[in-house]
């Protein structure tokens, strides 16, 4: 019993260790909204945000391990895909690969030795334990993958829903007189609450044209962060409108209706596969309770009446074992009467 408490202990901490470097994983960065602050016109007189001591100690533990460039890059850009930028976030993936899948993959360990050596496990003990285990494998080995390839789709599919809304308010803000700068900072303010997430992508690329020397990097950015066809047309129209000068008004017309067409054959092909997607809950759930519904009475009256009769007599041998019963009958009848 002592060890089964000490493996729910050890269970625990690692589950809390990583709940809490998820919550610092996405913690807000004090710099980074100082900056946004700034950007914005209003002056800050609070010092900038310094990490927590959690943070400090992933650091240093990823200065202790540190990771191939290459490597370090492609996890960056990865991370960049699925919307997360805090500064801290490659420390706390080496801080779990180093210290809680290690824990992990030893309790996992554990509980499949406990399988071979504990004469008095249950079944249903030892399915707990197996089960328990390869959850603990795949947290260990594949956790941190899964959650990035999560949040990127989630990300990817939030983007191109709300794009189209993105572009006609930019069209009707630069339509109107706006620069590129303020049409950015109008759509900002309009959809802050209804779309944060594109907004975020937004607000960080007017911050960086006005922090970046290089306009034309700042909207590379935008493109290399959100990995979305749509966007990087619209990263070209805007690259080529910083460069030359042409018209961004056409451009960005052109674009709105050619997304609100590409949103509307996607919603046309998502119904038009309803009819496929609905054939196995129909062949699994609908069918038999129409076939219950339908054979039920019928064969309910056929097993009071006997049941199925495969060999049925000929009319003949009916008759004959009518005659029969009759001849016994009267029989039993002469029998009684002489008694």
């Amino acid at each position: 019993m002592s060890t089964e408490y000490l493996v729910y202990a050890i269970l625990s901490i690692g589950f809390f260790t990583g709940y809490m470097a998820l919550v610092n994983l996405f913690r807000s960065d004090q710099f980074r909204k100082r900056v946004k602050t700034v950007a914005g016109g209003v002056l800050e007189s609070e010092s900038d945000g310094s990490a927590d001591g959690f943070a400090d100690f992933c650091d240093k533990l990823a200065s202790r391990f540190p990771m191939p460039e290459d490597k370090r890059k492609k996890l960056s850009q990865q991370l960049a895909y699925a919307g997360i930028q805090t500064p801290h976030a490659i420390s706390y993936i080496i801080f779990y690969n180093r210290i809680i899948q290690p824990v992990l993959l030893a309790v996992a360990l554990y509980l499949w030795f406990r399988i071979f050596t504990v004469a008095d496990l249950s079944n249903f003990g030892k399915i707990q334990n197996i089960f328990i285990s390869v959850m603990l494998y795949i947290a260990a080995r594949s956790g941190v993958d899964m959650y990035i390839k999560r949040r990127r789709k989630q990300r990817q599919r939030i983007l191109l829903r709300y794009f189209p809304e993105v572009l006609d308010l930019l069209l009707v803000c630069i339509e109107s007189g706006l620069g590129l700068d303020a049409a950015l900072a109008r759509a900002s303010r309009e959809l802050d609450v209804m779309h944060p997430v594109i907004v975020a992508e937004l607000d960080r690329t007017r911050l960086e044209l006005t922090l970046l020397s290089d306009r034309v990097q700042a909207l590379q950015n935008l493109a290399d962060r959100t990995e979305i066809v749509a966007f990087k047309a619209l990263v070209a129209a805007l690259i080529q409108t910083e460069r030359f000068g042409t018209s961004l008004v056409d451009t960005l017309r052109v674009l709105a209706e050619d997304q609100r067409v590409t949103r509307l054959l996607e919603t046309e092909n998502r119904v038009a596969r309803i009819p496929a997607l609905i054939t196995i809950p129909l062949i699994l759930c609908i069918l038999p309770s129409f076939m219950i519904i339908l054979v039920g009475p019928p064969l309910i009256s056929v097993i009071d009446g006997g049941g199925l009769q495969l060999n049925a007599p000929s009319p003949q041998e009916r008759a004959k074992a009518a005659a029969e019963k009759r001849k016994k009958a009267a029989e039993e009848a002469k029998k009684k009467s002489s008694e």
